[in-house]
């Protein structure tokens, strides 16, 4: 099987093969004629732009096809791109045709500096992403998502006022351990070993490199001095997923500074920048700091939205949390 870009001589042999394959699902098209639109702008601006049209063809037949174009949902940006079309037709079914368009299509895009590719539709249908690591960023009517994939695999960095949020180093591992073993700090948390910080570390720092989100080390902007760290993170088995969690901890000499205010605010707007619907934050009901924090960035306590959280047991002293929400602003 080889994938190459479509070509105008293409476009007549490979968009009633779509349209036919893709009557009846989310992806449907209500004409040969729009598919080959599609397909005539994709070829046209090639190289130049988020279009790319990808035809897979084995043993002299059309197997599959990926067309991805400028963003058309809202809260996007011009360095984003979204998937137009991804189909596997019936010479191309049970082959894994659309994960190796995918492949390709984020090859393609990367070089032409794009940052995310977005695509629309029923979670079932965005399987080939979803292999390839996306992520749900919101709910859509008609039982429809919007998941998201990293395609240039660089973490970004987040810049305040005082702060800079980073991705992780060796070096912060040793003030991080020391941090997590302040009872003050960790007074409404499990308790962490050195072993589990050092886990925590490594497991932030991937997710940081998959995604190009999610927990970054917060440091100070004009020393450098690690002080603890800010970022959203996903969990399926909280109760608001697919919703993200903001997260904070810092050292307690960097107490009632309101930098823990500061990062989360550059978090939440990063989130919201990514195209997440909504963002989610949770603490015990006693810890009334953590959730001041939380109304100084515009959440609201969901008074009905109250759990036990799954990871841990239902009669641990920790169990009870509390749960904050704010919608995107800009959706």
């Amino acid at each position: 099987m080889e994938i190459t870009e479509c070509g105008p001589g293409d476009i007549p042999i490979v968009s009633p093969l779509l349209f036919r394959a893709v009557q009846g699902s989310a992806a449907a098209f209500s004409s040969v004629t729009e598919v080959e639109r599609t397909l005539l702008e994709a070829t046209r601006e090639a190289g130049r732009s988020p279009w790319c049209a990808l035809v897979a063809r084995g043993e002299g037949e059309i197997l599959g096809v990926a067309v991805s174009g400028p963003p058309v949902s809202s809260g996007l940006t011009a360095q984003d791109a979204e998937l137009r079309m991804l189909a596997a037709l019936p010479t191309g079914q049970g082959r894994r045709i659309g994960e190796r368009l995918v492949e390709h299509l984020i090859g393609a895009l990367r070089a032409r500096g794009k940052i995310a590719l977005y695509a629309q539709g029923r979670v079932e249908s965005l399987a080939s992403l979803t292999a390839a690591g996306a992520v749900i960023v919101r709910s859509l009517p008609s039982e429809r998502v919007l998941s998201r994939l990293q395609v240039d695999g660089a973490v970004a960095s987040l810049s305040t006022a005082r702060l800079r949020l980073r991705d992780w180093q060796p070096s912060d591992v040793e003030p991080y351990v020391r941090l997590c073993q302040d009872p003050e700090v960790m007074q409404f948390l499990p308790p962490q070993t050195a072993e589990q910080c050092l886990e925590q570390v490594e497991t932030f720092h991937r997710s940081l490199m998959k995604d190009g989100f999610g927990i970054w080390a917060v440091e100070k902007g004009d020393t450098g001095e690690f002080v603890g760290f800010t970022g959203i993170k996903l969990n399926p088995r909280l109760p608001f997923a697919p919703a993200p969690e903001l997260a904070y901890r810092l050292a307690r000499a960097h107490f009632g500074l309101g930098i823990a205010t500061e990062a989360a605010q550059a978090a939440l707007d990063y989130a919201f920048g990514l195209g997440f619907g909504e963002v989610c934050a949770c603490t015990v009901p006693a810890n009334t700091r953590s959730q001041a924090v939380m109304r100084r960035v515009g959440m609201s306590e969901d008074l009905g939205g109250s759990f036990r959280h799954p990871s841990l047991p239902l009669d641990h002293p920790l169990s009870a949390h509390v749960l904050f929400r704010k919608k995107n602003p800009h959706l």
